[in-house]
């Protein structure tokens, strides 16, 4: 997951998008900086930025019953526990109870009659641990500080809820569940909230996992349409498993949520999003847009048929933007997980063929490995697209990127193979095998991150970049994180260029996140307690002229 930094309010720069934000800026402008983020003790908890403490937690109602689960795990002397929390140190995913498993997405929102006003609304999800959306005040959580810190100012306006709510932090706006929105499981997708006129905005969100959707018993999986300031369900869009070709897990829309707009030269906080997109792990990339109380659905990306009809599992959100303001969009994306626990993409059959080798661990007559057949072995694939149809063709949606006369809308490069640069130090031919290449077993772990180059407004522009994080189990003792960037450029059609590899450290990395002071990786260490951000050498975007976006934290579409 990843954490959600609020602070001041943040600035909208475009005239007339949206009702007047400049108040709520002014407002808000000196914002406690606060870190919000689950934790498997079941909290939602909010530190404050500059000394750690924590300032609000939350506990969902339908984590209470972990707080016995945990509570007793704790007192049993007979297993041994990886927190004070209670928690299991088991490595099976059945052992571990899990709390507020999920990164919290927010946004400013505008509220019509009777409030007529901005607030900024942090939007809740579980991941494994439950199926519970949840829309949270946070507009002016920090209230007075304790006796053992400086004098701080409170939030303007805190406490200043109304009724019943009088005096609290945060408020909560509203509670779904699967009970609410048919179709959802646990709420594994990230949504994505945005305005889309001048005084709505609207939310996205997949379906989460299905545990009964097989790689041999494929079920239909479902794309959430929602009104942000009421939770109330707009529309459902089903999407159905893919026919061919045979899938190699089962069909899940878990990944995060995309919304944002096609004819923007950039992400602004103001844009009027008008195309949501929804991955899916049989491979494609799902969009919706139109009418959304009924919007239109198509399959919009098919990496299956652009990697040459072979199944390629979507793990997480694609990277998208628009091209300038032509209307045209481009997107980056790459193929399978290394946190996958199905044989057929990251367990003991990755890139081989046959029964699990001797010394795995694996038996192939127990379960889930009894009878199952040879496959052919699976690589990851880095893929970068471009539409060629703006929103309002005709044509858009109709072929999906990556297949029939759209197939060279798609560029793709297989992971293994890209070749370390001489100064990478991984690099070291005198190994047996020689490690100068990224190996067969590299995986991707996060989503990629596109940087935009828009020097025109009447047609697509020539060079991007992208960058992807992956991550190499052999090599080292214990593995070895890698950053890629990729050029490409998308005159006619999206082509690789230069290919750099950056090395990142030992152990698997989550991600990496850019600031003013480089780019730091998350990484997960190879012992206990030993989570930090490694710094990555990786050289500024070359693009030509200033660059005309403002990142923001876990905000922006990537």
């Amino acid at each position: 997951m990843t954490p959600a930094i609020v602070g001041p309010a943040q600035n909208y720069f475009q005239t007339g998008n949206v009702e007047n934000h400049k108040p709520f800026e002014g407002t808000y402008a000196n914002r406690r900086k606060l870190t919000w983020l689950g934790a498997d003790d079941g909290f939602l908890h909010a530190f404050d930025l500059d000394d750690g403490a924590e300032v609000v937690g939350l506990l969902p109602p339908n984590m209470i019953a972990n707080q016995i689960t945990l509570y007793k795990t704790f007192l049993l002397p007979s297993i041994q526990k990886s927190t004070d929390t209670g928690q299991n140190a088991g490595f099976l995913f059945e052992e571990h109870t899990w709390g507020v498993a999920n990164s919290l997405r927010f946004a400013d929102v505008w509220f019509g009659a009777p409030t007529n006003a901005y607030k900024t609304v942090g939007f809740l999800t579980e991941g494994p641990g439950g199926s519970v959306v949840a829309a949270i005040d946070i507009t002016h959580p920090y209230g007075e500080p304790l006796l053992s810190r400086p004098a701080v100012p409170a939030d303007a306006n805190y406490g200043a809820f109304a009724g019943a709510n009088a005096g609290k932090p945060v408020d909560v706006l509203w509670t779904k569940n699967s009970s609410d929105y048919a179709g959802l499981k646990t709420s594994w997708s990230v949504p994505a909230v945005a305005a889309d006129t001048f005084t709505t905005s609207k939310m996205t969100f997949g379906a989460g996992i299905n545990p009964t959707s097989l790689y041999n018993a494929q079920q239909n999986a479902s794309v959430f349409v929602v009104d942000p300031t009421t939770g109330a369900l707009l529309s459902t869009k089903i999407i159905t498993p893919l026919a061919s070709p045979s899938p190699l897990v089962g069909h899940q829309t878990f990944a995060d949520s995309i919304l944002f707009q096609t004819n923007a030269a950039g992400f602004q906080n103001d844009n009027l999003a008008n195309l949501s997109l929804q991955g899916d792990e049989n491979g494609r990339v799902n969009a919706l847009f139109g009418n959304w109380s009924g919007p239109t659905s198509k399959v919009l990306i098919d990496l299956n048929a652009a990697a040459g009809n072979k199944p390629q599992p979507l793990y997480y959100s694609p990277a998208a933007n628009g091209i300038g303001t032509f209307g045209t969009q481009v997107y980056a994306l790459a193929s399978g997980s290394f946190y996958e626990t199905s044989p057929f993409v990251s367990g003991w059959n990755v890139n081989l063929v046959g029964n699990p080798p001797v010394g795995s661990g694996y038996n192939p007559s127990d379960k889930p490995y009894k009878g199952l057949p040879p496959v052919p072995p699976f690589v990851p694939t880095l893929f970068v697209a471009t539409n060629p149809y703006k929103i309002n063709d005709p044509l858009f949606g109709t072929v999906p990127l990556g297949s029939g006369i759209l197939a060279p809308q798609v560029a793709s490069k297989v992971i293994a193979g890209i070749p370390l640069q001489l100064t990478d130090p991984t690099y070291d031919p005198s190994s047996v095998p020689p490690h100068t290449s990224l190996g067969i077993h590299t995986q991707v772990t996060s989503s990629p991150l596109l940087v935009g180059n828009v020097t025109s407004t009447t047609s697509v522009t020539s060079k991007q970049e992208v960058f992807f994080t992956v991550f190499d189990p052999d090599w080292g003792c214990n593995g070895y994180s890698y950053v890629i960037k990729v050029e490409f450029t998308i005159a006619a059609t999206p082509t690789f260029n230069a290919t750099t590899v950056y090395a990142a450290s030992p152990g698997a990395a989550s991600g990496f996140v850019v600031t003013d002071k480089g780019a730091f990786v998350g990484q997960s260490g190879v012992g206990k307690n030993e989570a930090t951000l490694i710094k990555v050498d990786i050289p500024q975007p070359e693009l030509p002229g200033a660059p005309n976006f403002r990142p923001v934290w876990w905000k922006e579409q990537r």
